[in-house]
């Protein structure tokens, strides 16, 4: 697997370079991979890049988090309550169809530019889908395992905590790996309007320049970061839910 993996990333980097050294791509639109690496140790020596990393990951992280701490309590009173579901799911519909675009306006206008506007950029462009994956979750739980609660005699608190929670945390824990990717998006949003620092603003002010290679490597580095992220979740899931059956973890 490891293997595999190098080879897909080898061959995309190879396409990368045979376009870029022979001249089939223009610098201005396609720098070759070394001048990116040139690139990016320039911006770490010279431009602060890792300040640019740390900004925006704390932007994330605490994106994240405040959501995690609504919707994974919401998504399960969702999922379990039919009147709670009657009354959140038009409003939580309404909220995901809006485009994170057409709200940074308003935030700007409400938050100013600072960390609050663009931690909840995050928070509002994420909860609405986090919401709903963990409402999924949780309205999956086997229905078996819910009547052989009931038959050994439990209640429906016990049914709800022994049984329907940890049946989906799993899944809840996958939704917490896309929603950090998504996160990804809604930063890079926030920080490319009305912002002074974080890898946003490095790839629109390096745009504004033609620094093409400034704005790939920023690319980059936000993809190895995601790629991070995504493999801490994949090790933490195999460690958290040694019970849970799925077969692409095999």
């Amino acid at each position: 697997r490891l293997l595999l993996a190098f080879l897909g990333i080898a061959s995309l980097i190879a396409l990368w370079a045979i376009a870029s050294y022979s001249g089939l791509i223009q610098p201005l639109f396609l720098p070759t991979p070394s001048a990116v690496f040139n690139s990016a140790i320039t911006l770490f020596r010279d431009l602060n890049l890792a300040g640019d990393i740390l900004i925006s990951l704390y932007r994330i992280i605490l994106g994240f988090l405040l959501s995690v701490v609504v919707s994974v309590p919401l998504g399960v009173y969702i999922g379990i309550n039919k009147r709670g579901q009657a009354f959140f799911e038009p409003v939580i519909n309404f909220i995901r169809y809006i485009p994170s675009s057409a709200l940074l306006p308003l935030f700007i206008l409400w938050f100013g530019i600072g960390e609050l506007e663009k931690v909840l950029l995050i928070f509002i462009s994420v909860t609405p889908y986090f919401v709903v994956l963990v409402y999924d979750a949780v309205a999956n739980t086997k229905k078996e395992y819910i009547e052989a609660g009931y038959t050994l005699g439990a209640n429906w608190n016990t049914v709800v905590f022994r049984i329907i929670i940890p049946q989906a945390l799993p899944s809840i824990w996958d939704a917490m790996r896309l929603i950090m990717s998504t996160a990804w998006t809604f930063v890079i949003l926030a920080e490319i309007v009305a912002a002074t620092s974080g890898l946003g603003y490095l790839i629109i002010t390096s745009s504004r320049f033609l620094q093409t290679a400034n704005v790939i490597a920023a690319i980059i580095i936000i993809g190895l970061l995601g790629l991070l992220t995504d493999l801490l979740f994949k090790f933490t899931y195999k460690k958290f839910f040694p019970w849970a059956e799925k077969t692409h973890y095999a």
